[in-house]
């Protein structure tokens, strides 16, 4: 995790990247794919706002998404 508020929540099993605010934060996560193909990105997310985007990056790809409002942050969908 990269950032200035960007931080690793945990509410009770379930931990969470807390705090993501600030346009300048990332996280990166290392991974290793064997075999080419397509693949489906899953955002398990809680936000209280609409339309905030967001990149998702893999190699030369690059996803453009926005936030849904679920209600709260501690609202996964």
């Amino acid at each position: 995790m990269q950032g200035s508020t960007i931080r690793l929540e945990g509410y009770g099993n379930q931990n969470n990247i807390g705090y993501w605010n600030d346009p300048k934060d990332s996280v990166a996560w290392k991974l290793q794919v064997t075999m080419p193909g397509t693949y489906r990105v899953i955002v398990n997310m809680g936000s209280q706002d609409d339309a905030t985007p967001f990149v998702i990056t893999a190699g030369s790809q690059t996803l453009n998404a926005q936030t849904v409002n679920t209600g709260g942050w501690s609202n996964y969908n």
